[in-house]
């Protein structure tokens, strides 16, 4: 078996050391004669024997972190970033950073992945406080606009030893190295509206510098107001209230004032929802909305009701039917005639429904029957039957299809630049299947 793993360079090469190593035949030291090997697959093969275990050498590590600076297959490079979590925090800490010189990353779109699963485990799995992330010095802007927008928010995930206190380090490091501080703005962005109550004391002088150098940057307004900066939430609300500036600005300064629950953005909310004419940032405001349980909001939505357009109008029910006193001043003006039964959908009334409000399922339960929440099986259903009802009907009429996109999708979705952009883009989705779209329009909160 040893001569064929020598000698062979094809299949049975690779057979021979599966046989030698199932049978207890292989040796740590026959690496030095095979770690060479021509067959890429034998050397990953061997990699990722020597890692199985969890426990390598000295001499083992040193010859793997070789391996990682050097090797030019991408399926050995990969198995290694693979393997190398099997071995301790600080070994496989050791190996990672070899990968990150070696050129290949630069141009596999997988193996960035691998080497940055690689680092957060590393970093993750530390209990000793020596494990760090590298910084990605000398690589091409892409990959170090990758990587450190992730260290940034791993710092920030509350599971990453002294991770608030180490993040001030990565400021120094980009803004010393004249690196594009953007991802890391990003990354704590992120971290920060998945966890809004991290320490962000270190970062805060970094911000500050930033917001003097660039007032109106939008991503700097954002971090500083998640980490409770007063006066970044002024700026933003000051942007809502612009009606020259970029509408996509408009509406990420109003998920942001709603993220934080600024209190001063529910009356702002409330008086620009009165005066826009853009259905795009109408149904932005509504959406912002959402995060003030005040019965006066409810009030003042059904009041502007008749003036919004009607995927504003489809929009303003699904924000009604979030909170019991909203859904059930909704749902009274039903019950007196005032609302249009009709603009209320059966998922509107499930969802009204759902809140647990005895007064609010007792209205649903009058106008609209006992509402059981929609099954998978009752979902997949509906979309079969679409599906079969599709294939039936002639031919489309692209004319007529966009008319209703633009009443009934444009407010909030953009299709080749035309449309809201409140939702996601539809431009690149995947229009031509048909079992694609119809599952997002029964199921749209099936994946996120």
């Amino acid at each position: 078996l040893r001569k064929w793993l020598l000698t062979e360079r094809g299949p049975l090469a690779l057979e021979a050391f599966w046989a030698l190593a199932s049978s207890g035949g292989w040796m740590d030291g026959d690496f030095a004669n095979v770690g060479e090997h021509p067959n890429e697959h034998v050397r990953a093969w061997i990699v990722r024997t020597l890692c199985d275990d969890g426990a390598i050498s000295d001499a083992t590590q040193d010859a793997l972190v070789g391996i990682g600076r050097a090797e030019r297959s991408h399926a050995v490079v990969a198995q290694l970033a693979c393997s190398a979590r099997r071995l301790s925090p600080q070994q496989e800490a050791a190996v990672v950073d070899a990968i990150m010189g070696n050129p290949l990353l630069a141009d596999d779109p997988q193996l960035p992945l691998l080497v940055w699963w690689g680092l957060e485990s590393s970093n993750r799995r530390d209990t000793t406080d020596s494990v760090r992330f590298p910084y990605p010095a000398g690589m091409s802007r892409p990959l170090t606009d990758f990587f450190n927008e992730r260290v940034a928010r791993r710092f920030l995930s509350g599971n990453i030893a002294r991770g608030p206190d180490r993040i001030g380090t990565l400021f120094e490091l980009v803004q010393s190295g004249n690196d594009n501080i953007e991802p890391v703005l990003r990354g704590v962005a992120t971290a920060l509206r998945a966890n809004p109550e991290v320490p962000t004391h270190v970062i805060r002088p970094h911000l500050q510098r930033l917001r003097n150098a660039r007032p109106n940057d939008l991503l700097v307004l954002e971090v500083l107001a998640r980490t409770g900066d007063y006066a970044a939430c002024g700026a933003l609300r000051k942007l809502v209230a612009d009606a020259k500036a970029p509408e996509a600005d408009r509406l990420k300064a109003v998920g942001v004032l709603r993220d934080v629950r600024d209190l001063e953005a529910k009356r702002l909310f409330l008086d620009r929802l009165a005066t826009e004419k853009g259905g795009a940032v109408r149904a932005g405001l509504l959406g912002g909305l959402e995060a003030f349980d005040d019965p006066a909001v409810g009030e003042r939505v059904l009041a502007l009701y008749p003036s919004f357009p009607p995927a504003v109008k489809a929009r303003a029910v699904q924000v009604l039917v979030t909170r019991p006193a909203w859904a059930r001043l909704l749902l009274k003006q039903v019950d007196a005639g005032t609302f249009p039964k009709a603009d209320v959908s059966v998922d509107g009334a499930r969802a009204a429904a759902a809140l647990g409000d005895k007064d609010v399922t007792a209205l649903v339960e009058k106008h609209f029957g006992k509402l059981a929440p929609s099954t998978a099986g009752e979902k997949q259903a509906r979309i079969a039957w679409l599906n079969t009802a599709l294939g039936r009907a002639g031919p489309g009429d692209a004319t007529n299809g966009k008319l209703l996109f633009t009443k009934h999708c444009g407010a909030c979705h953009q299709l080749f630049g035309e449309g809201g952009k409140v939702g996601p883009d539809l431009t690149t989705a995947d229009r031509k299947n048909r079992g694609y779209l119809l599952a997002q329009i029964v199921d749209p909160s099936g994946s996120i």
